[in-house]
């Protein structure tokens, strides 16, 4: 049946067009989190990072906070919350193994060894339950605008690495995982994970997070990352190796309509005209018939011939 349809197609003068695979596009400018900016007065560094937002930057990235959520998370995130900024910190790799990095609280170490991810680039650490200063404690983190270009068809697919670590000089095990969501709708919560005190749990791919964004999800436009566990101290949830790419939307082309091919002969050919018939040869009971009729006619010209010439005489 196939193949008499594509036979039928190819006769009809449809001709027909495959697309070229189509690339996947990457919608995240920095995945890597590179510093951008540190201001070394309040205890940033380019080398080995801090607080982000307080004293270093990241490109394309910003901390962020939310009052406590349930867990497991109920609804999605919608931004920072009041005057809170987020406890959130980037480290360069290594760099929390060798004495940590610099907050608006003091040092910010982790306990040994974290190591680079597999990426090889920095990697941020949110506290999962923060006690704010102001009152009440708070889930932390990092959001970043994706790229323009995504489409509403077809599939993206979100990749990441994370960890479970502890803040040095706190003891005690702790819960931890990351609530993921974009364009304000929650889309993957990662495995909790129980840690014993003073350990690290190692890098964890995140696998492929695939999902198709709605229209309004991608006007909105926000990856946002939200560190959940506890108790207060020490649980520092760590992220790395950020990705979002999905394939470029291409709508499909229509047939297009080719003219037959003109006829082509490799002798002599005579083309008959399509309203032309068959010519049909007289039956021989016919013959006989029209012979009889037309020797009938002369005979009866004949005898009028005769009375005309005796009428004269």
């Amino acid at each position: 049946m196939k193949k008499l349809l594509l036979a039928t197609v190819a006769a009809s003068g449809i001709a027909l067009t495959c697309g070229a695979a189509r690339a996947d596009t990457q919608f995240i400018a920095n995945g890597a989190f590179a510093i951008a900016s540190a201001n070394t007065t309040l205890g940033g560094s380019s080398t080995y990072g801090g607080q982000v937002d307080y004293n270093t930057t990241v490109t394309g990235w910003n901390a962020v906070a939310t009052p406590l959520l349930a867990n497991p998370p109920s609804q999605p995130l919608t931004g920072n919350a009041g005057t809170m900024s987020g406890y959130t910190f980037v480290f360069t790799p290594g760099a929390a193994d060798t004495g940590g990095v610099t907050g608006a609280n003091g040092p910010m170490g982790l306990y040994p060894t974290i190591g680079a991810p597999s990426g090889g680039g920095n990697y941020i650490g949110a506290d999962a339950q923060y006690p704010n200063p102001g009152g009440g404690d708070y889930n932390t983190g990092i959001q970043t605008k994706v790229l323009s270009g995504l489409n509403a068809v077809n599939q993206a697919t979100l990749t990441f690495n994370w960890a479970a670590a502890q803040q040095d000089l706190f003891t005690g095990d702790t819960t931890q995982q990351w609530q993921v969501s974009f364009g304000g709708v929650v889309i993957d919560t990662t495995s909790q994970i129980t840690l014993p005190s003073g350990t690290f749990s190692g890098w964890i791919s995140s696998g492929s997070i695939n999902f198709i964004p709605t229209a309004s999800e991608i006007a909105n436009g926000v990856l946002q990352f939200i560190a959940m566990g506890a108790p207060e101290i020490p649980p520092i949830t760590l992220l790395a190796d950020v990705s979002l790419t999905q394939a470029a939307y291409t709508p499909p082309s229509p047939p297009s309509l080719a003219p037959p091919p003109p006829p082509s002969c490799t002798s002599d050919c005579t083309i008959t005209p399509s309203n032309a018939g068959p010519t049909d040869a007289p039956e021989p009971g016919s013959l006989i018939i029209m012979a009889t009729g037309l020797a009938g006619i002369g005979a009866i010209v004949r005898r009028r011939r005769r009375f005309a010439v005796t009428a004269t005489a």
